[in-house]
């Protein structure tokens, strides 16, 4: 488990630069992002298949021109199972990275068991653990079962993990 754009680094910059000031540090970050799939991801997959683990790294991803904070998910055997990007990026973070469409925001099944990602506020909003726990809006086609979730800070690691539980309810 890697933080929140570990790769290629946090733009602290965008925290103490002005936004009209930060267009070489934001070049520097584009250029040196990770694009998907692409080398750095060739080369985490066969690490992680390698040793046999289960990775989670968030990366600054370009993409057409955009940048995201983005989280990848490789299993064991070194296969991408879960690319998420951020969906709303927060305060001055608007000034670094697009929006994420939502399109990750799922659990996989992983060699250590379900697992899905989220980075920094995001994993505070109730609808998302909810969903993910099969209780929001009363369906069952947004059930995501049992599964393990860290939130991943930038700079600061991660911070312990919670078992949501799967909804038992046999109503809606």
């Amino acid at each position: 488990m890697f933080p929140e754009t570990v790769v290629p680094y946090y733009p602290y910059f965008s925290f103490i630069t002005p936004a009209v000031a930060m267009g070489p540090a934001h070049l520097t970050l584009y250029e040196q992002a990770v694009t998907v799939p692409g080398a750095t991801t060739h080369a985490v997959a066969a690490a992680a298949r390698e040793h046999g683990v289960v990775v989670v790294l968030g990366v600054n991803e370009r993409d057409h021109g955009t940048l995201y904070n983005t989280q990848l998910v490789f299993d064991a055997d070194g296969a991408l199972v879960l690319k998420r990007r951020k969906i709303t990026p927060t305060y001055h973070e608007r000034m670094v990275w697009g929006q994420g469409d939502g399109s990750g925001l799922k659990t996989v099944d992983t060699a250590v068991g379900r697992l899905g990602a989220l980075a920094c506020w995001v994993d505070t909003p109730t609808l998302v653990n909810r969903t993910w726990a099969g209780a929001a809006i009363g369906s069952r086609s947004l059930t995501q079962r049992r599964m393990r979730h860290w939130a991943t800070f930038a700079g600061r690691g991660t911070r312990p993990a919670v078992n949501i539980p799967m909804n038992t309810s046999s109503g809606a």
